[in-house]
C-alpha cells in the first residue's frame, strides 16, 4: 500500500512540473500532448474531479487516494500548492509525446528557467482516446497490475 509520503510526494512533483494551454479550450483526446496539459493544469489546481476525465481507471482509483490525502492538508498549505503551482503553469507551454503504438510518454516544455522537464506523463490509448496512465508500480507500490 502507499504511504502518505509516497502520494504526497507524487503530488508535489506532478504539480512542479504542471502546466497549462493558458485557455480552457475543449480537449482533444485524440492527441496525447493535449490531454497531458489538461491533466496536469486540471492536477496543479487541485481539480481532481476534472483530472479524472483525462485517467485512466488505474489513475482516477490514485486520484481518489490523494484526493484523500489532501484533506490531512490545511487549507493554508493547498492555497500555497496552488500559488507556487501558478507560477510555473505560466512559465509551461507545450507537451512533445514520442507515440509507440497505444501509449505514449509526454514531456513538457517548458520549466521557469526555460528548460524542458525531464520528468515523463504516461499515456494509454483507450477506446480511441488518450489518457493519463500512473502505474501503481512505477510509483514504488509495487502493486502494478501490468
Amino acid at each position: 500500500m502507499y504511504t502518505i509520503k509516497t502520494i504526497i510526494a507524487l503530488l508535489l512533483v506532478v504539480i512542479l512540473f504542471a502546466q497549462c494551454k493558458g485557455k480552457n479550450a475543449q480537449v482533444n483526446m485524440k492527441k496525447p500532448e493535449d490531454v497531458t496539459l489538461a491533466f496536469l493544469r486540471s492536477f496543479s489546481n487541485l481539480e481532481f474531479e476534472k483530472a479524472k476525465l483525462y485517467s485512466t481507471t488505474e489513475t482516477q482509483q490514485l486520484i481518489v487516494m490523494m484526493e484523500g490525502m489532501m484533506g490531512a492538508i490545511g487549507e493554508d498549505e493547498k492555497k500555497k500548492m496552488k500559488a507556487e503551482s501558478q507560477q510555473l503553469i505560466k512559465a509551461m507551454k507545450t507537451a512533445k509525446c514520442k507515440v509507440e503504438g497505444e501509449t505514449a510518454a509526454c514531456t513538457v516544455c517548458c520549466g521557469p528557467d526555460g528548460s524542458e522537464n525531464p520528468e515523463t506523463t504516461q499515456l494509454k490509448k483507450v477506446d480511441g482516446k488518450w489518457l493519463v496512465h500512473i502505474d501503481k508500480a512505477a510509483m514504488g507500490g509495487g502493486e502494478g497490475d501490468e
